[in-house]
């Protein structure tokens, strides 16, 4: 879920330092980023790819919040406070703009990091498959049979 977060405090080996976790759990980043994964659920659901729902006109510019919360309630069919918490959570910097791209690259990051790598034969390897199994749709579902990637 820290993915989405930018943060410069890593181990060598690129594990996230306890300082760098503890903060970014601050305030509302537990509930902003619970509402990151349902409505990456809704959308891996209803569409797959979670960038599907971002196949339509937004302005590339970072929005302050009335435009971004504007258009991201048209992309995600969410509320207006599902919105203005994603704003809060986006605008790390605190800028009071920040641009609908942020939001599709913390979903594309999430689904990448939870989705299996690949599935056959209803098998699915990987080493977050397990964990994910049952709470997003399988990669390739619609096909009758897969092949196990080369």
């Amino acid at each position: 879920m820290l993915r989405a977060r930018p943060s410069s405090e890593q181990s060598q080996e690129g594990a996230l330092l306890r300082r760098a976790f503890m903060e970014a759990m601050r305030g509302h980043a537990v509930e902003a980023n619970d509402l990151l994964l349902e409505v990456l659920g809704r959308l891996s659901r209803e569409l797959g790819p979670a960038s599907k729902a971002f196949e339509t006109f937004y302005p590339p510019q970072p929005l302050p919040l009335e435009s971004f919360q504007d258009h991201v309630v048209e992309i995600l069919s969410c509320g207006d406070a599902e919105a203005r918490l994603l704003f809060s959570h986006l605008d790390v910097h605190r800028e009071g703009k920040v641009a609908i791209g942020e939001l599709l690259n913390a979903l594309t990051s999430m689904q990448a990091a939870f989705l299996p790598m690949a599935q056959g034969g209803g098998k699915t390897w990987g080493p977050k498959a397990a964990a994910v199994e049952d709470a997003f749709p399988r990669l390739g579902e619609e096909a009758e049979e897969d092949e196990p990637p080369q």
